[in-house]
């Protein structure tokens, strides 16, 4: 597994911090597309909102930006939990 973790402030918007990654791997588009073309490789990300609601936008240019390394986007959503929305467990 090859990790990267943005620097950006957390608050930044996960366009920001996708952003931020494309940056850190200009230069080495080739070799990405390469290892893409025969291993599993992704770009994850990770998304919580405290109250359950919230969104987030990904630009076309950077769509394409990733598309054009052959990398599939995952988005893992972290919803707040039961005792967030009020629910109350016994």
């Amino acid at each position: 597994m090859w990790r990267f973790e943005s620097p950006l402030p957390k608050k930044e918007p996960l366009s920001s911090h996708v952003n931020w990654l494309l940056e850190a791997c200009r230069g080495k588009e080739a070799v990405i597309r390469e290892l893409a073309s025969a291993l599993n490789v992704e770009l994850f990300c990770g998304f919580s909102s405290g109250n359950g609601q919230g969104s987030f936008s990904l630009e076309n240019e950077l769509l394409s930006r990733i598309s054009g390394l052959g990398l599939s986007l995952v988005l893992d959503l972290y919803p707040p939990g039961a005792e967030m929305c009020g629910e109350i467990e016994e």
